[in-house]
């Protein structure tokens, strides 16, 4: 009764909802704790300590937290439990986590106890990303297009959250050129994204790959910031200098098509957004 169907989820009814929906509580709720905390306080109570529920519920105690790992994800019953591409619902949560802890380290609701939990946690899922067998094939194979861009986006990101210095410089090295779907491999001339648009949803896929790619750039700016990079590491952009060069740079072209033929009745990811 399973049949895969490439970019179209099989039911609303499954984990990568309820992670959405918990990501999107934990930014809403955290951002709202933030930009109130000086002007309402008693609100900002409230939503601080609602965020930090959310992120102690899920990361931090053991009765309830989510285990630092992925070996179930994208399962078929009937066909196999986990698969490497089920790491992408964790990995396209780029840097929100550590961005929201970050946050919290603001706060006096912050505790020891907690800085500890997560550091724990953290540690446990790097090195399960990076050492077991589907973190290594969404990393490390060909034509994994956005799979690998977010793959490296998550873990450069907690990589620098978690002090892991070596690991984010290793990989933010390799990004253009030095994996097997490094963004050379990634981008056509003609600034194309022959991976994502080969799939039956080329132009949400497009869009998708975009948005890694910006992401990652980000990333690789802070951590050439704050730690040295090597000259492979650091991301160049083709930023044009005016709007008229702007219509003529690959980036935007290949942007503007995506949006052009990408309207959300298309996308079978953010179709309740």
């Amino acid at each position: 009764p399973w049949v895969e169907r490439d970019g179209y989820p099989s039911s609303n009814d499954h984990d990568t909802v309820k992670l959405k929906a918990m990501t999107d509580t934990l930014e809403t709720l955290t951002l709202a704790w933030w930009f109130t905390r000086r002007t309402n306080s008693a609100r900002a109570s409230g939503y601080l300590n609602a965020s930090l529920l959310v992120f102690r519920t899920w990361f931090l105690n053991e009765n309830t937290r989510m285990n630092p790992n992925m070996v179930y994800a994208e399962g078929l019953p009937g066909k196999y439990d986990g698969a490497a591409t089920g790491v992408l619902h964790m990995t396209r949560r780029a840097a929100l986590f550590n961005d929201c802890a970050e946050l919290f380290r603001h706060s006096q609701a912050w505790t020891a106890v907690d800085e500890t939990a997560w550091q724990l946690w953290m540690s446990a899922w790097l090195k399960w990303i990076t050492t077991h067998e589907w973190g290594i094939l969404e990393a490390e194979l060909n034509n994994r297009g956005n799979h690998a861009t977010w793959m490296w986006v998550h873990t450069i990101a907690m990589a620098k959250a978690a002090g892991w210095q070596k690991l984010a410089l290793d990989w933010a090295s390799r990004v253009q050129a030095g994996f097997p779907s490094a963004l050379v491999n990634q981008i056509a001339p003609s600034g194309r994204l022959p991976t994502a648009t080969a799939r039956p949803t080329g132009a949400v896929y497009s869009m998708f790959a975009l948005t890694s790619i910006f992401k990652l750039g980000r990333v690789i700016d802070v951590i050439c910031r704050d730690w040295q990079c090597d000259s492979t590491a650091a991301f160049k952009w083709d930023a044009p200098t005016s709007m008229a060069t702007a219509q003529e740079s690959p980036r935007w072209i290949v942007l503007q098509r995506a949006t052009a033929r990408c309207g959300k009745s298309l996308n079978p990811f953010y179709k309740n957004d």
